[in-house]
């Protein structure tokens, strides 16, 4: 009798860690999507920066890293995330340690500006020839892997001009001029 007493508080020990090990999450870092940018492995770039945000335009994961690349994941031009099931915006940019991110974190106002130069006010440091490429993917069961390769493409950028406490109003301006000095094309 105290034998298969002993046999079932055991058994009863063993079942409730097994429960409580099956539930734990063991997997927090596994990778079920990742960005692969081959410019890195060949050096073609000074730095990278891969920005993940949900459906609803938060951002859910981000990865930078610039030359000598530390981590060895990225150094092999791997960008790795583990997201749950649901489609993503991904934006991918490399050269852009000359800028500067701002609010990052709702894909609506996100935007990089361009860093002051020490020469003087209004004056700012030329922009590296940035590039970039955008993925829509669907991540559909999180434990199946997803890699996305990079083409990357010159950036073409946006100019938007704000206006603080404007007193005209704007829906009435028909035509708008923007003078740029010291500008080339590649």
């Amino acid at each position: 009798m105290g034998k298969n007493r002993l046999l079932i508080v055991f058994t009863g020990v063993i079942i409730q860690l097994l429960l409580v090990s099956c539930t734990y999450d063991y997997f927090k870092d596994e990778t079920n999507y990742q960005v692969y940018v081959p410019e890195v492995v060949d050096n073609k770039v000074s730095d990278c920066r891969v920005l993940v945000y949900d459906e609803t335009g938060v951002l859910v994961g981000a990865r930078y890293e610039a030359a000598p690349w530390n981590d060895p994941r990225m150094r092999a031009g791997l960008f790795s995330f583990r997201l749950p099931p649901g489609e993503y915006k991904v934006y991918c940019y490399t050269n852009t340690d000359s800028l500067s991110f701002a609010d990052e974190q709702q894909l609506e106002t996100s935007a990089f500006m361009l860093n002051n130069s020490s020469s003087g006010e209004n004056h700012y440091v030329h922009p590296s020839d940035v590039l970039f490429q955008k993925f829509v993917p669907v991540i559909d069961h999180p434990g199946i892997l997803r890699t996305d390769t990079v083409e990357l493409e010159h950036y073409t950028g946006r100019v938007t001009v704000r206006f603080k406490n404007f007193p005209g109003d704007v829906s009435r301006i028909e035509n708008v001029q923007l003078l740029a000095e010291g500008v080339s094309t590649v």
